[in-house]
């Protein structure tokens, strides 16, 4: 009976001792890979589908930095005749007036890099938009009212697999081929997104938000 104890010890030491081994060589395989395991998670986000003429050109708000100028370049470069945006709903800071709407300085920001005012759209639903979800609603029933088959959507590069599986799912019920267009952030580099806080957060701030809007929207997307 001692025999037998001692030898089921040892069989259990020398299967830890196992784990341990294989846990440590795990761990020195992903410290080793490291920079390509990051950059794919970085990269696996950004969408840049293909382009073709459209009817609309839609920039999502936010990205002021990338958004207007990718959404007017696309305009220039005879993508669509006209740029249409939802409008934000706004903060309290816009009502009191002390800054402006984000989606009236994309507006403006257009303007400057040249796209005529007649080219520009800002859709107006009370009481404006305050996620994707509510901009690919409205941009549903904008389709819908016009008639449109070919829509591009604009956004920053880090934010496009989100959006296109947003707006797929809204406007699945539509003959409109959808395509995304990325605006390249100069914060956010897919491929080492980890060394700066700004990729760091907009890497992790994606992931939970795909994850909450396939959870949320994946049965009714209306």
């Amino acid at each position: 009976m001692g025999e037998s104890q001692s030898l089921s010890t040892s069989e259990r030491r020398r299967r830890f001792l196992i784990s341990c081994a294989a846990l440590i060589a795990l761990l020195l395989l992903l410290y080793i890979l490291r920079a390509p395991i990051l950059s794919a998670i970085g990269h696996f986000i950004v969408i840049d589908d293909d382009l073709v003429s459209a009817d609309i050109i839609v920039v999502l708000n936010g990205g002021l930095r990338c958004r207007p100028a990718r959404a007017a370049e696309l305009y220039g470069a005879g993508y669509a005749p006209q740029i249409v945006i939802a409008r934000d709903r706004g903060r309290l800071e816009h009502e009191m007036g002390l800054y402006p709407n984000e989606s009236d300085v994309a507006a403006e920001m257009l303007r400057r890099m040249g796209v005529p005012d007649d080219a520009i759209a800002v859709i107006e639903l009370k009481p404006g938009v305050a996620s994707t979800y509510d901009e690919a609603n409205v941009i549903r029933r904008h389709v819908r009212q016009h008639d449109l088959d070919r829509v591009i959507v604009v956004t920053s590069s880090y934010h496009t697999r989100r959006a296109r599986w947003v707006f797929r799912r809204v406007l699945a019920d539509t003959p409109v081929t959808l395509m995304v267009s990325s605006a390249p952030d100069p914060l956010y580099d897919p491929s080492d997104w980890w060394h700066s806080e700004s990729g760091l957060r907009s890497v992790v701030d994606e992931y939970t938000k795909l994850g909450y809007y396939i959870y949320r929207y994946r049965i009714n997307p209306h």
